[in-house]
């Protein structure tokens, strides 16, 4: 009888550890459908255009320059942006190492006196292969083939 009544306790608890491990099998499986590559672009299209200010004149890619600014926006996954500068920057010239590479969708607002970006008659100021808006810029000694 004793026998008899330990299996009988025992059956409960193997039902149940058969159970966990035929949810354990399936756990392996989405819970949610995959979303299509369709939706994952329409996500894409929704993110927003970050904001970067500029700090400094530098003309390389120093962190807080044009240069760096321009390359945050232009990071993967971004959406474009829009550069700022620094009112302590107002009326200054930035001579630019190397042309501005603008690849996503970008507007860099100048101080409200102004700012001058040059090429220093070595070459081209701004590179755009994407839209591209300036307000309170000078761009000068630009030089191009």
């Amino acid at each position: 009888m004793h026998i008899r009544t330990a299996r009988a306790r025992l059956r409960p608890l193997g039902l149940t550890l058969v159970g966990l491990a035929a949810l354990a099998a399936c756990s392996d499986e989405p819970v949610a459908p995959r979303s299509s590559p369709k939706v994952a672009a329409a996500a894409r299209l929704l993110r927003e255009e970050i904001h970067v200010t500029v700090t400094n004149a530098s003309g390389g890619s120093d962190v807080g320059s044009l240069q760096w600014a321009v390359a945050q926006v232009n990071e993967p996954g971004n959406a474009g942006g829009v550069i700022t500068f620094d009112s302590s920057l107002e009326g200054d010239t930035i001579t630019l190492d190397v042309p501005l590479q603008a690849q996503r969708p970008v507007e860099i607002i100048g101080p409200t006196k102004g700012i001058t970006l040059s090429g220093n008659d070595q070459h081209r100021v701004i590179n755009g292969g994407t839209s591209l808006s300036l307000r309170n810029l000078t761009l000068t000694k630009g030089n191009a083939d």
